[in-house]
């Protein structure tokens, strides 16, 4: 497991930390982790990836991309063996 110093916590942050971890019987570093865990362990890559997509899209009203179709459309060779 990697380790992470944090420095620079608001003394009321890490106050509110120490009193939600003894509500919960924990350590503070035991809190912290279960925090983190709970943020940024339940989404899966994908719906991280979605999840900022639409937050930019909230943000800036999205962009529009030339989406052109291609002159000719590809055809991919699905015959065995095929290049």
């Amino acid at each position: 497991m990697a380790v992470l110093t944090i420095r620079g916590v608001e003394d009321r942050t890490r106050m509110n930390i120490q009193l939600q971890a003894a509500r919960n019987g924990r350590s503070m570093e035991a809190e912290v982790r279960a925090l983190l865990s709970q943020t940024y362990d339940e989404l899966p890559l994908g719906a991280a990836l979605l999840d900022g997509a639409s937050k930019f899209r909230e943000t800036t009203g999205g962009i529009d991309l030339d989406l052109s179709m291609r002159s000719t459309p590809r055809v991919p060779d699905l015959s065995a063996g095929g290049k």
